[in-house]
């Protein structure tokens, strides 16, 4: 299981899944590099939510 990193690589478009909530989404958003959350669009709903990005790892990596 990989966290994602800071400074944000390209994540726009990544599917991640959610550690405590087992939600899957895509992120909408890339932030600065300053920001401390991503925003994703969680499957089924209907506006992006932010996201620490420690609480997220990316569902093609996911175990």
């Amino acid at each position: 299981m990989r966290e994602l990193s800071q400074p944000y690589p390209r994540q726009i478009g990544r599917r991640v899944v959610h550690d405590e909530t087992q939600k899957q989404g895509f992120v909408v958003v890339q932030p600065g590099s300053d920001a401390t959350h991503v925003y994703v669009l969680f499957d089924g709903a209907d506006e992006a939510v932010p996201c620490h990005p420690g609480s997220l790892e990316y569902a093609d990596v996911a175990a």
